[in-house]
């Protein structure tokens, strides 16, 4: 515990030394008074945010340099492919998306650079497109789903079918019937049919 309090006054007498430091900046001296004024402050406090502000531009700027450069070879290579999707494929494809098919004025090549750009922007969108594979695979799971459920005996009983006793069975024909009635009728009947039965 010692040496956090050695760190810690460490670290004081540091902030102080540039509070001190930052302080003999802006102090005037006036006679025999040094003097420090609020405005001088606040002028070098603006021009320190001001610096710091410079710095980040410039790296966003290079950052958004470095990320075109990199989008505009991605795009150039989009463009190579615009011809050959198709007009209906461009159709589905943004419909898929929720995306209108034409925007107001805008002809058939800016519809599929205007895909390209949503599918190079969120290719988690891409919900229509399956791999062949994947899709082949799930039909064939789902068959044979559909084969395993319905396999049935040689008396026609399915392996998941439920057996219901004899009384609930014909409980539920009586009250098939009952519904075949209802509405036949004058309303009295019907609710006498339902509340007694």
């Amino acid at each position: 515990s010692s040496a956090l309090a050695m760190d810690a006054m460490a670290k004081l007498r540091e902030e102080l030394a540039r509070k001190r430091k930052a302080a003999d900046d802006v102090a005037t001296v006036v006679g025999d008074k040094q003097m420090i004024r609020r405005a001088d402050i606040i002028a070098k406090e603006e021009k320190e945010y001001m610096e710091k502000q410079a710095l980040k531009k410039q790296k966003q700027k290079e950052e958004d340099d470095a990320t075109q450069a990199s989008s505009s070879s991605h795009s150039m290579a989009d463009v190579a492919d615009d011809e050959t999707i198709t007009r209906a494929e461009v159709i589905r494809r943004l419909r898929l998306r929720g995306q209108p098919i034409f925007l107001f004025g805008e002809t058939e090549t800016d519809a599929r650079r205007r895909l390209i750009q949503h599918e190079f922007d969120q290719p988690e969108a891409n919900e229509g497109w399956n791999n062949d594979l994947v899709s082949a695979m799930r039909d064939v799971d789902d068959e044979l789903l559909k084969a395993g459920c319905d396999r049935g005996g040689a008396n026609g009983k399915r392996k998941f079918d439920v057996q219901m006793n004899k009384a609930i069975l014909e409980e539920w024909d009586t009250i098939e019937k009952a519904a075949i009635i209802l509405g036949a009728s004058d309303e009295l009947q019907d609710v006498y049919r339902i509340v007694i039965r």
